[in-house]
């Protein structure tokens, strides 16, 4: 038996046990960063999948954990796929040769905007970044938002300032959208500003600041 043919049986067993074990999700493969999670996305809404962080299902989850086994159909599924149920998101992160398909749980969903800077000359006003009038980028796109130990302390040292926090981002590489320092990223009412990225076959790792503009 050779390698090809070895993936396919594996695949196959995969989606056996998914439909024993699993629970039935939306499939959505989007080709843009723009609104991945629409009805035009849509593969199949009868996708069976299961998630794991052991073979023997005996352990559970922890904190600050965000990558998970998937037992699906590999035959149908590709990097970067979101699987969607009405309680959770997930998106496929890596497919390697006869190893485990690698999924990563999204627990927000982020607009990212490149700030434009102004050419006008003279006085001009404001000049800085203000949220929405920035050129969008990625938009409505489900992310696993993690904290990533402390950060740089609050420059207005008042007695009651806190230490702000960093964050460490994981989402798929859609469309082809380069993530840039500096790019802002709109988690609800939050709003934070990418200060290191890294593009990797599993996607983007991203280290991030909160902010307030």
């Amino acid at each position: 038996m050779d390698g090809i043919k070895a993936q396919s049986k594996i695949y196959k067993g995969y989606a056996i046990a998914a439909k024993k074990i699993g629970l039935v999700y939306n499939q959505y493969r989007s080709t843009t960063g723009i609104d991945p999670i629409v009805i035009g996305n849509l593969i199949s809404s009868t996708f069976y999948a299961s998630f794991n962080v052991s073979w023997d299902y005996m352990k559970a989850s922890k904190y600050g954990n965000a990558i998970f086994q998937c037992v699906a159909d590999g035959r149908v599924l590709q990097v970067g796929d979101y699987l969607v149920d009405s309680s959770k998101t997930w998106f496929i992160i890596g497919m390697e040769h006869l190893l485990p398909i690698l999924a990563v749980e999204c627990n927000a969903t982020a607009t990212i905007e490149r700030p434009t800077q102004s050419t006008a000359k003279g006085f001009v006003g404001y000049a800085g970044y203000v949220p929405g009038n920035g050129t969008v980028v990625m938009q409505n796109i489900p992310i696993s938002l993690l904290i990533d130990g402390r950060g740089r302390e609050n420059p207005n040292k008042l007695p009651m300032d806190s230490t702000w926090g960093r964050w460490l981002i994981l989402m798929p590489f859609l469309g082809n959208v380069q993530i840039k320092v500096g790019d802002m990223m709109k988690v609800g009412t939050d709003l934070y500003i990418v200060d290191s990225n890294e593009l990797t076959e599993f996607g983007w790792r991203i280290r991030a600041k909160r902010t307030i503009v």
